[in-house]
Formats: C-alpha cells, structure tokens, sequence
C-alpha cells in the first residue's frame, strides 16, 4: 500500500480537547497525514499510516485491555492482511474487511 507523502504540510503535535494527542504529519487541510501517533484518553494507541485523518496503510492498534490489530488499514477500518490478538491470547491471522475477519486464516 503506497502513502502519498507529498500532501504534508507541517510535521508537530495538537492535545484535542477531549485528551487525545496526536504526534505526526499534517496536510494543508489540516487532516492528520503520513506517520504518526495517536493516544486516546483511555490509553488505546494507534501507530502508523494515515490518510485525510483516518487510519491508512500500515499500522498497529492496541486496545487497553491488551488486544491488538497489526496489519493494513483502509479508510479507518482493518482492511487487508493483519493479525489481531484478543486480550485472551487468541490470534487471528489472515484477511480483515470493514474492520471484520474476512475468509479463512490461521
């Protein structure tokens, strides 16, 4: 998956008012854009690719309660190949559409 890298407009950090912070890239709308880092107020982190303020390509999500999805994103959702482990220790790996296991994995 190719980012586009040629949107950026200014690279720094922005504490909304609700507690979030994201840490990354911009574009000259002022959408979140590239790499970057986003922490919600209740500790779940999300790392990678955005594009036009959602996640987008490569990137990984750690829930608070120890989950986590490493893999593509696609317009804010799991979309492509990832693996999610469940706080339980349960892994999936394989294809992710809508943000849903799609087809068989392992």
């Amino acid at each position: 998956m190719d980012i586009d890298n040629t949107n950026i407009a200014v690279t720094g950090g922005y504490r909304y008012e609700n507690g979030t912070v994201f840490v990354g890239n911009w574009n000259n709308m002022g959408l979140r854009h590239g790499l970057g880092h986003l922490q919600f107020p209740d500790n779940t982190r999300y790392d990678g690719y955005f594009e036009d303020g959602l996640f987008n390509g490569l990137g990984v999500l750690t829930f608070v309660d120890g989950a986590k999805y490493e893999g593509e994103f696609l317009e804010g959702w799991f979309h492509g190949h990832g693996i999610f482990w469940r706080s339980d220790g349960m892994k999936h790996e394989g294809e992710f559409r809508g943000g849903k296991i799609w087809g068989l994995g392992i």
